[in-house]
């Protein structure tokens, strides 16, 4: 509730956001939380800033998500840096919201990959395709009647399919170079 506090005063107040790094770093300390903890309660906080403007307007929302999420890029890469646990609490962080919230359900794949797409600018992967396989093996191998296997959408298959074949084939083209 602290970090959503945190997050949602900046944002309405115009403040810095990339302050709200240092701050949310020393509330992490003060509170003994791990970064995965951090993440994983950042997230949400990001999400609620998006709430869409008009009930089904789901074209707002998706602008509103990537807009949102691109300003706060810095934070969440940075938040990423601290290794594979933290990607795992941002994917299942995103997972929680959008079931707790199913207006959301059909921009799950816009979420995951408005993050993904942090990659390009960072230094390190924000989203790891390993985290994004395994979450999805995961969710395949979860029971029909489970709710989050709904999560497995087309739209997002076609986001894993091109995102992790794109990376694979990247890495292939890399080890050709080196021959």
């Amino acid at each position: 509730e602290v970090v959503k506090e945190m997050i949602s005063t900046s944002y309405s107040e115009g403040l810095d956001i990339n302050n709200l790094e240092l701050e949310i770093g020393c509330y992490k300390r003060a509170e003994n939380m791990g970064w995965d903890e951090t993440a994983a309660a950042c997230i949400p906080a990001i999400l609620c800033l998006t709430e869409p403007t008009q009930k089904g307007d789901q074209k707002g929302l998706m602008k509103s998500i990537q807009s949102t999420f691109t300003e706060f890029s810095h934070l969440i890469q940075k938040l990423s840096t601290q290794g594979d646990e933290v990607q795992h609490a941002i994917i299942n962080a995103v997972e929680d919201y959008v079931m707790a919230n199913p207006v959301y359900l059909a921009q799950f794949p816009v979420i995951l990959m408005t993050i993904y797409n942090m990659n390009e600018s960072s230094e390190t992967d924000v989203l790891s395709d390993e985290v994004l396989e395994e979450w999805k093996e995961a969710h395949e191998k979860l029971d029909d009647s489970d709710p989050a296997k709904k999560l497995l959408s087309k739209n997002l298959m076609a986001f894993f399919e091109h995102a992790i074949g794109v990376s694979s084939s990247e890495d292939d083209d890399d080890s050709d170079s080196d021959e």
